[in-house]
């Protein structure tokens, strides 16, 4: 997790409200960057940004998780629609933790977006 210095030394002013790298088995990083429609203040249009670099792309598990514990999968696009004000925090499974938790869907890797208690979708 990079922020603040060192999110915008590496990713500019795409990445000061925060990044998530995950570098994956096969060669390649994957990562999320929170963005904000205008500056730091939350509202319709604002994203979750998600970045492969590498050969290919992984087909990774995008779940949202509400703060009363109940999971949807979501596809990437949708995964990228949700507003960062809503998102209390992100979690990265990967391996048998993947596995183990989501079956065959889970092994290239899980991201769990955890919603605040405040926010309903």
């Amino acid at each position: 997790v990079l922020k603040d210095a060192e999110s915008t030394a590496k990713y500019g002013d795409k990445g000061k409200n925060g990044v998530v790298i995950v570098t994956l088995k096969e060669a390649g990083t994957f990562s999320a960057t929170l963005n904000y429609k205008d500056g730091d203040n939350a509202e319709a249009g604002s994203s979750v940004r998600v970045r492969y670099t590498g050969e290919g792309e992984p087909n990774l598990l995008f779940i949202v998780r509400e703060p009363w514990g109940e999971e949807k999968e979501v596809s990437r696009a949708e995964f990228e629609k949700i507003d960062p004000a809503t998102i209390d925090s992100m979690e990265v499974l990967k391996d048998a933790e993947s596995t183990a938790k989501y079956g065959d869907k889970g092994k290239n890797g899980v991201v769990v977006l955890n919603l605040k208690r405040s926010q309903r979708r």
